[in-house]
């Protein structure tokens, strides 16, 4: 039997909105890839989460996307978010990385020493 691949192009990662310490779940990045057969998208991070992966078809190939969702919170700061992709036509997993910014609200500055994360005032 001959099976064909379509090898998948980079997967695209797409950020969400700004995150924001005290915020509900709120989507943190979504990852697209294209591929036939239908790639895999799973996330690595150590920060929890929930992803939730939807797929749909085209007349050739098919697209998969995950969007991460998050509760954002100081500690998230400055964590890495990965995507990655496997497919029977790659070699290896391909991998885009995105490091999380979480913005903390003050009312005023905090004492002396770097802030835990970004500061809005």
């Amino acid at each position: 039997n001959l099976h064909l691949f379509a090898v998948p192009p980079l997967p695209i990662l797409n950020l969400g909105p700004p995150l924001e310490e005290g915020q509900g779940r709120t989507l943190a990045a979504s990852c697209t890839a294209e591929g036939n057969p239908v790639p895999t998208v799973t996330w690595e991070t150590e920060i929890r989460g929930v992803s939730n992966t939807q797929e749909s078809s085209h007349s050739r190939s098919a697209s998969v996307t995950s969007e991460f969702y998050v509760v954002p919170g100081r500690s998230m700061h400055g964590k890495a978010l990965t995507c990655v992709v496997s497919h029977p036509g790659l070699q290896h997993l391909k991998r885009i990385t995105h490091t999380l910014s979480v913005a903390c609200r003050y009312l005023f500055s905090p004492s002396p020493g770097p802030p835990p994360c970004l500061v809005l005032l």
